[in-house]
């Protein structure tokens, strides 16, 4: 009995986690991973605070260098290159990689994430994931008592501000655009002057601190406003550009990721599935190391179905 092949693009919490059971259930899997040739947001993170059993705001590399620990010791067969292209002939997925390499499975997971873009703002810096963030979800508890600012250039920013002002409203909560270009809504500016929340119209000059710590942002025309923290939408680059190199380019949805069964993560393509922020589910990491496990058990039901020829539930 010849068990199948399965390649795993991406070591974050997602794919290592996905690995990790396939691996358990005795499958022949390989992981594909850049390392620190593609910094995503997990290295990036000097801190994260809302991973279960994690003490002490451990930084990204230091949890990446766990998980790696992990994927060694249940001998998971890592291969430390770049994919640059996928193909599918047959039920035959082919992954090349950047040195040249070309390797064959039966079942490939997407498991790669996002690289954040920094704001246009000049100076950010030293501030960036100390006075700067770009994830409430991560980083407003331990920053709610804090004048805290909003950078933005739409509504996803003013409805934020609203978020946070909802929870709990620091000391000062203002909103500021990034940018000459913005566009905020009449209405939600209103409902947040009666939320007591500051909006302004003229964009970041300058930031003023010292060491990594905020005091305050100087505007175009010149008003100083206090704030300590910046919660700030940043853009993003995708890191699965290389399936659109071939004919194993799943379905996307308006914003590029791709389309999945949230129940088992399969993606619009046969047996490819896609975990982790590359979907177009919430992007946390522990929320992506149960994707990994819940595409892994999919996977290996989908196998064992197959196999002694029983019915799909």
């Amino acid at each position: 009995m010849v068990k199948p092949n399965i390649i795993i693009i991406g070591a974050g919490p997602a794919g290592a986690s996905c690995s990790i059971y396939l691996k358990r259930f005795n499958y022949r899997v390989k992981i594909i991973d850049a390392g620190g040739d593609i910094k995503g947001r997990t290295s990036m993170a000097t801190g994260i605070n809302n991973f279960i059993g994690l003490e002490g705001r451990p930084n990204g590399k230091k949890l990446l260098r766990k998980i790696k620990k992990q994927l060694d010791f249940y001998g998971v067969d890592f291969v430390n290159d770049e994919v640059i292209g996928v193909g599918k002939k047959s039920d035959i997925f082919y992954v090349y990689t950047k040195l040249g390499r070309v390797f064959k499975c039966d079942y490939l997971v997407i498991a790669v994430g996002l690289v954040d873009k920094m704001p246009p703002i000049e100076g950010l810096g030293p501030y960036f994931d100390h006075s700067i963030f770009h994830c409430s979800t991560c980083d407003w508890h331990e920053n709610r008592n804090k004048k805290t600012a909003i950078v933005a250039v739409d509504d996803y920013g003013l409805k934020l501000a609203r978020e946070i002002a909802y929870m709990k409203k620091p000391p000062l909560l203002s909103v500021i655009p990034s940018k000459k270009d913005f566009d905020f809504s009449k209405q939600i500016v209103s409902a947040l002057k009666k939320m007591d929340v500051l909006v302004y119209f003229s964009k970041i000059s300058e930031l003023v601190g010292r060491e990594g710590f905020l005091k305050e942002i100087i505007l175009d025309d010149g008003q100083r406003v206090e704030a300590e923290v910046i919660f700030t939408t940043l853009g993003y680059e995708r890191l699965d550009g290389f399936l659109q190199k071939g004919n194993a380019n799943p379905q996307r949805n308006d914003e590029g990721f791709i389309v999945v069964n949230h129940r088992n993560y399969r993606s619009s393509i046969d047996r490819m599935y896609a975990i982790g922020p590359c979907n177009d589910g919430v992007d946390q990491a522990i929320i992506a190391g149960g994707q990994g496990a819940t595409a892994a058990l999919d996977i290996h039901v989908g196998i064992l179905n197959e196999e002694f020829g029983e019915k799909e539930l």
